[in-house]
């Protein structure tokens, strides 16, 4: 027994760097019934590095597929981000779009008697207000497609999350 009662707790704890990591090894040893040898945790670390590898893919796969159901008329402006090479191209790409995308916006007649609103054209999504139809053109429009709403466009997250990854990836090849 380990101070406090704790059948070999504390004792672990001391040999590594962090709670997570006794935590970790803990919870190895109480999943399988015995403790690991150094070949068990290379094996195991390389297993959750691919399922993680499989994750990330599958996700990718997700945004993309999320940004080809896009309306056809946002297509060109939205898979753009393979023309950016740098963070400031980057940028400038994701401002183009948004610009490209409010122009698109429809407003919605019956929506106010004194501004115009509309759905977003990307997601269709007309706000989550119960007091009016769609987003304020053009500054509310443009505050969902930038993320600053609670619950932001997930077309153009995809997008912006796809742009990053590859200028990401460009920049560490490079």
């Amino acid at each position: 027994m380990g101070r406090g009662g704790q059948k070999g707790g504390v004792r672990f704890r001391r040999a590594f760097e962090s709670k997570r990591q006794a935590d970790q090894y803990e919870a190895y040893v109480k999943i399988t019934g015995h403790e690991p040898g150094a070949e068990d945790l290379t094996a195991e670390i390389d297993r959750l590095k691919a399922e993680l590898r499989q994750v990330k893919a599958e996700l990718r796969q997700v945004r993309r597929h999320t940004v080809d159901h896009a309306p056809t008329a946002a297509q060109e402006s939205l898979q753009g981000y393979w023309s950016c090479n740098t963070w400031d191209e980057l940028w400038e790409w994701r401002r183009s779009v948004i610009k490209v995308v409010i122009g698109l916006a429809q407003p919605i007649p019956e929506a106010s008697d004194f501004e115009e609103r509309a759905n977003c054209p990307l997601c269709g999504s007309g706000g989550h207000s119960p007091h009016a139809l769609g987003y304020k053109l053009p500054g509310g429009l443009k505050l969902y497609l930038e993320g600053e709403r609670a619950r932001p466009c997930h077309v153009m997250e995809a997008a912006w999350c796809l742009a990053r990854e590859t200028v990401g990836k460009e920049e560490s090849d490079a």
